[in-house]
């Protein structure tokens, strides 16, 4: 379900969206930077239960990426979370 589906976005993600992104931003001559690709926090991250990522019963845009969205909130991005 939902971890095979989170498993096969990060095996995939070199190909799917950081190529995507590279592109794009090479084309107007910028560079990205990826401080959540770093390898300690996919490692920790991929540690957590589900429940700590996602909580799904929740509509799009709340439940998604709900450890980053109470991070944010709690240093103050409200409107960013």
């Amino acid at each position: 379900g939902v971890l095979g589906e989170m498993s096969m976005d990060m095996r995939r993600i070199w190909c799917r969206n950081l190529g995507r992104d590279d592109r794009c931003l090479s084309h107007h001559a910028r560079e990205a930077r990826f401080p959540f690709l770093d390898e300690r926090v996919v490692s920790f991250l991929a540690s957590l239960p589900l429940s700590h990522l996602a909580d799904l019963s929740l509509p799009p845009g709340r439940g998604d990426k709900l450890l980053l969205r109470r991070v944010g909130e709690a240093v103050g991005l409200r409107g960013a979370a």
